[in-house]
């Protein structure tokens, strides 16, 4: 419904079907007397009504919730008011006329709605520049637009929980505010709105590393997710935004690359008020040499591996790390900043070791370092425990947790050299291997040794030592151990435990876990939550945690006869941010990826292997591959 500039209507009954009435709609229409507006309307746009000279009589309906800015301005109405504030009802129209300087307001209790342009004369020019401070009671939902358009000395303004929605503009240029609450159920805060609000944020502060660029703005205003990146120059795949509070983070960058980045700040639980629009800043990140990688490498060298790690603080920057001319008889790989080989032949030499670093740049580094391979160390232990048929076997060794090759060779002690032996698999923890060999023959003698055989398929073995079985059935516990925890999230966590059978079947292994205040160790009787898990190195993902808590947790295993636990240990999950990742330029965000490669016992690989691969996602999800 439009009558824009229909200066020889005179009168006007608006229908019962009309719920709003639009901008401009009756604008300029000097002959325009007097308008009746039905109880249907809920809503009066901007300048409506504006520059009708001669509209004296207008009735505004309880059911109007809002009103345009400037809607009455310009008529025989508004000039026929006092100066002073203004109501039409339960709405708070506007100031008219002179205002005192340093004029401290307070809008009535029962008032529901500022209207547009209250404290601003027309296209929000000026404002009162004069309003120091107001007041704005519970029940008020709405400010509209241009409300404080310009009021420059304004420095205080109490908005209450009850606000739902502020309008474009509605604070622009207020430069005296240095300080404003948002309610936590606003649920819309409209583009502008804060615009030119200077004393509100700083300029902002940035960091460059290798691979990533972070920006902090010192606000007082407290919004949620206040900052955006609006472009990024040059842009390709895999940037990457996270916004948390006020702090901006870009990742993916390339090392030693020059950016221009553009920033719009001020945003309120996900509505754009902007307070800066193109901040604009070219920012290059640090620059990686072959001095920085030679200086902040880690290796570790063992008789059967070797262990590369790069600084953590190049971030993604470093894309691959490559072996070259070594060995091909290994198995490993690039994790992160991280590469392994295992699997070599203990020659315990001295040799030289040439890797290949490329960054996500394209730059590449060779490089050569020496390297003194340990020779290889097995001492075989006593048996720990023996019954008729079962008895626990041990060795100690210096070769690297992660070798997957490694075991006991068993035989019954008087056995022919014909008669081949048994080799029974088993992971080294903490430099032990720890058996259980079962089936044995009561009273009788046996003898073993530890083993381990290289990515070439040759083996290695410790000294030869005896026990002798009991002639009757001797009960013993299993053999538990409870590891730190690896990979905690604010909902998740990789428990980590290893289990050698005792003299009976387990019938049940895994973790149990439980809450606890601060510090404190669970008491007997306190209720458990079970994790089951498989094998002799054993490992249980957790989820649906509670972010910020602390849980005690404990290895088991359980028998016919009772069950055994490893010690107790804690973990405190991170907090939770309420930060989802966003890809900048608004980008779709790439699919999960894989994080670690796990074995049924908890091993973890650089890559996938051959058989059952337990692979851990970016998004916190396991799934179960079979690698054939």
């Amino acid at each position: 419904m439009t009558f824009y500039r229909c200066s020889k209507l005179e009168s006007i009954t608006i229908p019962e079907s009309v719920t709003s009435i639009d901008n401009y709609a009756f604008a300029y229409c000097t002959g325009l007397t007097s308008v009746a507006i039905p109880e249907s309307v809920t809503s009066i746009g901007r300048e409506t009504f504006y520059g009708c000279s001669r509209l004296e009589s207008i009735t505004i309906p309880k059911s109007v919730k809002t009103i345009g800015a400037w809607a009455l301005h310009n008529t025989a109405w508004y000039s026929n008011q006092d100066d002073g504030v203004i109501y039409l009802g339960k709405l708070f129209y506007g100031y008219k006329g002179y205002m005192p300087k340093g004029d401290i307001l307070e809008i009535k209790a029962g008032t529901t709605a500022i209207c547009g342009g209250a404290f601003c004369k027309k296209d929000g020019e000026e404002g009162y520049s004069n309003l120091a401070s107001i007041t704005i009671p519970e029940g008020v939902t709405s400010i509209g637009d241009y409300a404080f358009a310009n009021c420059t000395g304004l420095t205080s303004i109490v908005i209450p929980e009850s606000m739902a929605s502020i309008g474009f503009y509605a604070f622009l240029n207020c430069t005296g505010l240095t300080s404003i609450n948002i309610p936590e159920n606003m649920t819309s805060i409209e583009h502008f709105a804060f615009e030119g609000c200077t004393g509100l944020w700083s300029e902002p502060v940035w960091e460059s590393t290798y691979s990533t660029l972070s920006f902090f703005v010192n606000d007082t205003w407290g919004f949620k997710g206040a900052k955006r990146v609006l472009s990024v120059e040059p842009y390709y795949g895999g940037i990457e935004e996270t916004t948390e509070n006020n702090t901006i983070e870009l990742t993916g960058l390339n090392a030693g690359k020059r950016y221009t980045i553009d920033l719009e700040i001020g945003s309120a639980n996900g509505y754009i008020c902007t307070l800066v629009t193109n901040w604009s800043e070219a920012i290059t990140t640090k620059e990686i040499t072959l001095q920085n990688i030679a200086t902040h490498k880690d290796v570790n060298v063992t008789p059967t591996s070797i262990r590369i790690a790069i600084a953590n603080d190049f971030g993604d920057a470093i894309e691959e790390i490559v072996e070259e001319g070594f060995t091909n008889e290994t198995y490993g790989g690039q994790t992160g900043n991280t590469y392994e080989l295992h699997g070599l032949e203990p020659t315990g030499i001295s040799t030289t070791f040439h890797y290949r670093v490329r960054l996500n740049n394209g730059q590449t580094f060779e490089m050569d370092f020496p390297i003194e391979q340990p020779a290889l160390e097995f001492t075989t232990l006593p048996a720990k425990a023996t019954s008729n048929t079962v008895a626990v076997i041990a060795a100690t060794t210096n070769l690297d947790d992660p070798e997957a090759q490694t075991g006991f060779e068993w035989r019954r002690y008087d056995a022919p050299d014909l008669v081949p032996s048994t080799m029974s698999p088993c992971p080294v923890i903490d430099g032990e291997l720890i058996g259980a060999l079962k089936g044995l023959s009561a009273s009788t003698y046996y003898k073993y040794r530890p083993y381990f055989t290289s990515a070439s398929g040759k083996t290695y073995y410790g000294e030869w030592l005896a026990f002798g079985t009991a002639d009757a059935y001797v009960y013993f516990d299993p053999t538990v151990r409870t590891y730190d925890v690896e990979d905690i999230t604010p909902s998740t966590a990789m428990l980590r435990g290893y289990v050698v059978a005792g003299s009976d079947d387990i019938q049940e292994q895994g973790f149990e876990y439980r809450t606890v205040a601060g510090n404190a160790r669970a008491t007997d009787d306190a209720e458990w939550n079970v994790a089951t898990a498989d094998g002799t190195s054993m490992s249980a993902y957790l989820t649906g945690l509670q972010p910020s808590t602390t849980y005690v947790y404990r290895a088991f295993a359980t028998t016919t006869k009772g069950t055994a636990y490893g010690t107790e240990e804690i973990f405190t999950t991170e907090a939770a941010t309420g930060v989802e990742p966003v890809v900048a330029d608004g980008k779709a965000a790439e699919e999960a990826r894989p994080t670690g490669y796990y074995d049924l016992q908890g091993r973890r690989y650089a890559e996938p292997f051959k058989g059952l691969n337990l692979i851990r996602y970016s998004d916190g999800s396991v799934r179960k591959v079979l690698r054939k």
